[in-house]
């Protein structure tokens, strides 16, 4: 009899139920799947009608997709979002992952580089982009002063200098350009924390680490899990393939 005591209780200890609670053993099992599934997911695996479903319908992965481009340097990514997520998607893939990292990592100017910047609203020439790229290595911030407004002169300052003291005051966009391109120099994801707009911090994270598990800790794609995972044995790709879409 005391051997099988003994044996069960290492048995539950072992399983982690003797540590939270026999009642909440299930709970336990239950969460720790969840979270297998969400490191399984991926979106090759999803048949392209459920995923379309899913993705476009309710908007939760725009973020994740988005980080996800920059994590693979692939654009075509965006486009498994709807059309207008996907073109924003794409704005942001070529506006800050692909034009800053190709200007902060390569250090140099890169037929990409030249790609996303004529890519830029009021498709600069290739002169153009051979300035922006100069002046951004020289750090020149002459070229401000040529600027239409006092926003776009502190935001061009900014830029050059990486330091988000030039910014115009509540400007959250030019904070989170100067901390994405600091987080690129420093190849250090910590300052996208910085970033308070999650979109662009997620973004900045895929770029920066090239690491596609960490898109999958951004809010939206956890909600994503929450609404959708089943509560079964099966994976999340499995059961998605079951459910109708509306």
């Amino acid at each position: 009899m005391k051997t099988f005591i003994f044996r069960f209780l290492v048995i539950a200890l072992l399983g982690g139920c003797f540590l939270v609670g026999f009642n909440n053993c299930n709970a336990l099992a239950e969460d720790n799947a969840k979270e297998q599934a969400i490191n399984d997911f991926n979106i090759d695996n999803l048949s392209k009608v459920i995923f379309e479903g899913y993705s476009k319908r309710q908007g939760f992965l725009d973020t994740y997709l988005t980080c996800l481009a920059a994590a693979r340097d692939n654009v075509s990514v965006c486009n498994n979002l709807s059309k207008d997520e996907a073109n924003l998607c794409r704005r942001n893939f070529y506006g800050f992952h692909r034009f800053f990292s190709e200007l902060v990592v390569m250090g140099s100017v890169t037929q990409k580089f030249m790609e996303a910047c004529q890519k830029q609203e009021g498709k600069p020439t290739a002169v153009d982009c051979r300035k922006v790229a100069d002046s951004f290595f020289a750090q020149d911030v002459a070229a401000c002063d040529n600027s239409i407004s006092k926003d776009q002169k502190n935001d061009c300052m900014a830029l050059r200098l990486r330091d988000p003291k030039y910014c115009s005051k509540g400007d959250k966009k030019c904070t989170g350009r100067v901390y994405y391109i600091q987080a690129l120099e420093t190849n250090d994801v910590n300052k996208c924390n910085e970033i308070s707009d999650e979109y662009l911090s997620m973004l900045c994270k895929g770029s920066v680490s090239r690491d596609e598990s960490v898109c999958k800790k951004c809010k939206s794609f956890r909600n994503f899990f929450e609404q959708y995972y089943p509560a079964s044995k099966d994976s999340f790709s499995k059961e998605a393939d079951r459910q109708p879409v509306e």
